[in-house]
C-alpha cells in the first residue's frame, strides 16, 4: 500500500483529495494539521493525524518515511503576517524533511496567480512572473525555493486557475456570488470577449494524483480549463432555469463605477456590491492554458468545467445556498 502525507488536508482542495485517497483503498494516509479538532469525525479511524506546523521540520519528520508521496496543499491565503512562514519557510522545511526521509515525490500546489499577467491572449508557464499581491508573491517565492533547490526529491508544481466546486469554503466564494447574481437576474457582463479561467476541484484532485504517479521528476504545470465568460454564464443560467444574462456594460464604464462604489462602501462601513477586482475578473481576456501538462503527462480534465458546474450548482441547492 502506498503512503501519502497530506498538508492542508482540511482546506478546500485538501478535503476532496483526502476523500478520494480514502475511497481508493490504495493509500495509507497521514495528514499534518495545526488543529486536530478540524479533522472530520468520519476520517479519524481511517488515517493518521500528525499535529504540527508545516514550517517546523520536526513536525514533518514525525510523519514522513521512505517512499512517501507528499501532497503539499497547505497555504496561508488571508493573513499576510503568516504568509512568509507558511508559504515559503514551510516549503523549505518540507524539502529538507523529504530529502532526509527519502520521500518518493512532492506534489506542490501553487497558483497561476504567481504569473500575474492579465494581458489578452494565451498565457503559458513560460510567461514571466509578476505576482500582484502578498499571497501571490509568497507563492512565487516558494516556487523559487523549489526551482533553486539542489535536493534530489522529485517535485511537481501544480498551478491551478480559480478552483471551484462543491464543498464548504473558508473564504469568500466568488463563484457562488456569481451564481446568485445570475439566479436573481442581476448579473451584468463587463465588456465582450471575457475569458473564464476556472477549473473544477475534482479535476485538480485528479491532476495531483496524475502528477504523483508520473515519471516526471521536476516540472511546473498550469492546470486550466478556460472558456468564454459568456459560455459559462449561459451554462449556469440554463442549469439554474433562468433567463441568460444579456446586459453588457463597457469595462471603461464599469471600472470607474466600481471604484466609486468601493470608496462609498468604505466610508459608510459596507461592502460594495461591485468591486474593481470583480470587474477585472469578469472582463479579463487573459486565457491561462495548460498545454504542457497535456503534452508531457497526457492529462486533460476528466470532468471539465461544464459537468463540474452542474455538480456544484446541485450541491449549492442541496445546502440551501441557491
Amino acid at each position: 500500500m502506498k503512503t501519502a502525507f497530506v498538508t492542508g488536508a482540511t482546506g478546500f482542495v485538501g478535503r476532496h483529495l483526502v476523500e478520494v485517497l480514502l475511497a481508493s483503498g490504495a493509500w495509507r494516509l497521514i495528514v499534518l494539521t495545526r488543529d486536530p479538532d478540524n479533522i472530520p469525525p468520519s476520517w479519524r479511524e481511517r488515517l493518521t493525524v500528525v499535529e504540527g506546523q508545516l514550517e517546523r521540520q520536526e513536525s514533518l519528520e514525525c510523519g514522513l518515511e521512505r517512499g512517501t508521496v507528499i501532497f503539499n496543499l497547505a497555504g496561508e491565503l488571508s493573513d499576510a503576517s503568516r504568509m512568509e512562514a507558511a508559504n515559503v519557510d514551510g516549503v523549505k522545511a518540507l524539502l529538507a524533511a523529504a530529502e532526509q526521509a527519502g520521500a518518493a515525490k512532492i506534489v506542490h500546489l501553487s497558483t497561476v496567480g504567481v504569473i500575474g499577467s492579465q494581458r489578452p491572449g494565451d498565457i503559458t508557464e513560460d510567461e514571466p512572473c509578476t505576482p500582484q499581491n502578498p499571497y501571490e508573491e509568497s507563492k512565487y517565492r516558494a516556487e523559487l525555493v523549489i526551482s533553486s533547490s539542489p535536493r534530489a526529491t522529485p517535485i511537481i508544481v501544480i498551478r491551478p486557475t480559480i478552483v471551484f466546486g462543491d464543498g464548504e469554503r473558508k473564504r469568500a466564494d466568488s463563484v457562488l456570488a456569481m451564481l446568485r447574481a445570475i439566479a436573481r437576474g442581476i448579473f451584468v457582463h463587463f465588456g465582450r470577449g471575457g475569458i473564464a479561467n476556472y477549473v473544477y476541484v475534482g479535476d485538480v484532485v485528479d491532476v495531483c494524483l496524475c502528477a504523483a504517479e508520473s515519471p516526471v521528476a521536476r516540472a511546473i504545470y498550469n492546470v486550466a480549463d478556460p472558456c468564454a465568460m459568456r459560455e459559462i454564464v449561459d451554462a449556469a443560467a440554463d442549469e439554474l432555469g433562468v433567463k441568460r444574462p444579456w446586459f453588457v456594460v463597457p469595462r471603461v464604464v464599469g471600472r470607474p463605477a466600481a471604484m466609486v462604489l468601493e470608496r462609498v462602501g468604505k466610508m459608510v462601513g459596507l461592502n460594495s456590491p461591485l468591486t474593481v477586482s470583480r470587474v477585472d475578473a469578469l472582463s479579463s481576456q487573459a486565457r491561462y492554458v495548460g498545454q504542457r501538462i497535456r503534452d508531457e503527462l497526457g492529462w486533460t480534465p476528466p470532468l471539465g468545467w461544464r459537468a463540474g458546474l452542474a455538480q456544484t450548482i446541485a450541491w449549492y441547492r442541496e445546502k440551501g445556498l441557491l
